[in-house]
């Protein structure tokens, strides 16, 4: 059966919830600001850019505040009759596989990709019950999902759990999860800081950390980064260095793992189109096709991705096919940061 396994981030035991219903899932993204490329659109672009963060990049860890569930409780879902799987290559058959961030967005498209290859068990985080059901009720019967808050420790210590009582190994680990909000310099508060480093950085760290134990050898760990990561997107100096960060962990660690052959990639969206655009940065249509017609005009292959183009990206990154393909930065962008 396909289990939503809730951890114990800020939850209580004064109120439970329990799962029904099998609801349509939305694939939400990540929010950057590439300021010194909107103002070619006009003022119109510009204002909704400065207001907020235009550039839609990669998966987002939910920002909501947690929901109210009952500590470390597993509620099962009823399985979705399909699993939207497509006839592919197997390349993933029968393989175990952890996605942080894992209910929408490119994290989700992952998820779905590895199912469609033939994985066994895809375990996937989030912060927020209601996208983690819809996931289940899509994915299917290889989903476990598991509310969780990679920047706390004992959620990350629940997924351990979780996937050790099933006594699975992991093929594949994919830290996924992540956040992006504006921090112009001078006006940035310490809690700035610290929300954003605990979940870009901590939270990658930790993620990787905690389920290092339970991965075979030579399996992979792909990281989500950002075009962010090499360049200097004003107003977000603090999303830029986490993703430079989150770079440097897989330079380290695809050293540092040698003994064990496991590989340690990353994974560098570029614009990416999900509907984060309307029910995360409140863009109208018109601010949504404004954005559309400057991505095609700046990037080479001429248009915005989608989720799915990103994740069979991290697919590849994860599958024997690039099995001497160690420590590097895979830049997912149509050619944007190349020119």
């Amino acid at each position: 059966m396909t289990g939503i396994l809730f951890g114990n981030s800020g939850f209580t035991t004064s109120e439970r919830r329990t799962l029904k219903g099998q609801a349509s899932v939305a694939q939400a993204s990540r929010p950057l600001a590439p300021s010194r490329w909107v103002p070619i659109l006009g003022d119109h672009a510009s204002s909704f850019a400065l207001q907020n963060c235009t550039a839609i990049v990669h998966s987002c860890h939910c920002r909501s505040a947690p929901m109210t569930l009952t500590m470390g409780r597993s509620f099962q879902t009823t399985p979705s009759s399909t699993a939207e799987e497509t006839d592919m290559s197997g390349k993933f058959n029968d393989q175990v596989a952890a996605v942080t961030g894992g209910s929408t967005g490119i994290g989700f498209s992952i998820a779905q990709a590895l199912i469609a290859e033939g994985a066994r068990r895809v375990y996937i985080t989030g912060r927020s019950v209601d996208t983690l059901e819809a996931a289940v009720a899509r994915l299917g019967d290889k989903a476990v999902a598991v509310v969780s808050d990679v920047s706390r420790q004992a959620d990350l210590d629940t997924l351990k759990k979780t996937i050790e009582a099933r006594d699975d190994r992991l093929d594949a680990v994919f830290a996924n999860a992540g956040i992006c909000e504006k921090n112009p310099l001078g006006e940035t508060r310490e809690a700035a800081y610290y929300a954003m480093f605990d979940v870009n950085v901590k939270g990658v760290f930790f993620s990787v950390q905690t389920l290092l134990p339970l991965m075979k050898d030579a399996s992979s760990i792909v990281l989500t980064a950002s075009i962010c990561s090499s360049n200097g997107m004003e107003g977000l100096s603090l999303y830029n260095a986490s993703k430079a960060a989150v770079r440097s962990f897989a330079r380290t660690w695809a050293n540092e793992l040698k003994h064990r052959k496991i590989r340690a990639n990353v994974l560098s969206p570029g614009f990416t189109r999900t509907p984060l655009m309307d029910n995360g940065l409140k863009m109208s249509e018109s601010d949504i096709a404004a954005l559309r017609q400057y991505v095609e005009q700046i990037t080479p292959l001429g248009y915005m991705a989608h989720p799915e183009e990103i994740a069979s990206a991290a697919l590849f990154l994860a599958s024997d096919d690039a099995r001497y393909v160690n420590g590097v930065e895979l830049m997912v962008d149509g050619g944007l940061s190349q020119i």
